[in-house]
């Protein structure tokens, strides 16, 4: 009924044992022993199976796992345990075949980590041997200590955490954590509706030019409004977007430093050209080259020169950690019980005590909080031990707060 371990050397005999699952036997209440009498010592084994498909037809999964294991421990020293299975095998019959793989125990201390490189290979049958070959120099293990070789742990990256109200978002290196998008704010009319900006397809250069020191073009506007509607502040490059009357782009664009006002007397609408056409001397240029962007009854969509700007900056910073451990680090979790959060170093937080007074097992995928519950854990990085103290409780990760990281 299936092979549980072809060999398996038991360290404090030296015994070398097949385990498998034998059929019933009809009168045999004693399997052990029925199995002694027909296999006494120096019996030879043949394993028979039956004839399938041509090799040619046949599909194979192979494990690499390597030929050489340093400094490891366990129950098979210095081998990991592969143990196969089948469905029918105990009292409890499975819906899988079963496959363990009790990887190599690493002699390892706390603060280490243990990096084991191991293939599954799927291929035809026929393929599959030379490929899964190929692979096996490939296999590695290494063990990295931040308390003990700090130097020849590798170097991971920084991860920051921010905080915007009772969310936590992340990015990675120096990327800025830039949250929700900010639409463009455009003019309304009394009614509260957004106006549509169709030109008519006149610019040119506006008295206030001299006065300011710098240049300010005109724009003549289809739209009248009654008064005036100031624009904001000048300290970000827009541009103006130029669409045919069926809404189609024409593919031209002009690049402002601001807009002065979204609509002037006579309809215009007053903006400031950017380098090299912003200053006095340069205006008329800045004129003629607006003028020829776009023709009569054109519309204008106007965007930030910078996609940064269409999403709001979250400066917020929590604390800063590292992709891989580090000394005097801690890895972080957010963990998940129900509709509870924590986000800290302790993933046995939501465990519950034990059954007994005796019982000291850690049980962290049981909810205390909720009985019908399962912990999920989700690792944020490795920080400085403290470091995010102040969002242990009553905060979300939100994996897509800093939309842009």
């Amino acid at each position: 009924n299936g092979v549980i371990n072809w060999v398996l050397h038991i360290q404090e005999t030296g015994a070398q044992w097949i385990i498998f699952n034998p059929d019933e036997v009809e009168g045999e209440s004693d399997l052990g022993r029925y199995v002694a009498r027909k296999y006494p010592p120096g019996t030879s084994l043949e394993v028979l199976y039956h004839e399938g498909k041509p090799e040619e037809e046949n599909l194979a999964l192979a494990h690499v796992y390597g030929n050489s294991f340093p400094d490891t421990d366990g129950l098979t020293p210095g081998f990991p345990l592969l143990q196969v299975g089948n469905a029918n095998e105990g009292f409890m019959p499975r819906d899988a075949n079963i496959y363990n793989i009790v990887t190599t125990a690493s002699k390892n201390s706390g603060g280490g980590s243990h990096v084991y490189r191991q293939y599954f290979v799927m291929d035809r049958f026929t393929n599959i041997s030379e490929k899964a070959a190929n692979l096996v120099s490939q296999v590695y293990q290494q063990n990295y200590n931040v308390n003990n070789d700090a130097d020849a742990t590798p170097t991971g990256r920084l991860v920051h955490l921010y905080k915007q109200g009772n969310n936590i978002g992340a990015t990675i290196g120096d990327t800025p954590c830039y949250g929700a998008e900010i639409p463009f704010p455009y003019p309304t009319d009394d009614a509260g509706n957004t106006i549509i900006l169709q030109s008519r397809g006149g610019a040119g250069v506006h008295g206030v030019t001299d006065r300011l020191g710098k240049c300010v073009l005109t724009v003549a506007m289809q739209q009248g409004l009654t008064g005036a509607i100031r624009g904001g502040p000048t300290g970000k490059q827009l541009v103006l977007n130029f669409y045919t009357s069926d809404g189609h782009p024409t593919g031209e664009n002009y690049l402002v430093d601001g807009i002065r006002h979204w609509y002037w007397k006579s309809n215009r609408m007053l903006v400031y050209p950017s380098e090299p056409l912003n200053t006095v001397e340069a205006c008329p240029d800045a004129e003629v080259e607006l003028e020829a962007k776009f023709p009569v009854y054109n519309y204008i969509n106007v965007t930030y020169a910078d996609d940064a700007y269409n999403y709001e900056l979250i400066t917020d910073k929590v604390c800063t950690g590292s992709t891989t451990p580090n000394k005097n680090s801690k890895a972080l979790f957010e963990v998940k019980c129900g509709n509870s959060r924590y986000i800290g170093p302790d993933p046995y937080y939501f465990a519950p005590d034990g059954f007994s007074s005796d019982d000291q097992k850690k049980r962290p995928y049981i909810c205390k909080n909720d009985s019908t519950a399962r912990g999920e854990w989700r690792l944020l990085g490795f920080f400085p031990d403290g470091a995010c103290s102040s969002i242990e409780v009553d905060y979300v990760f939100d994996e897509d707060m800093c939309s842009i990281a």
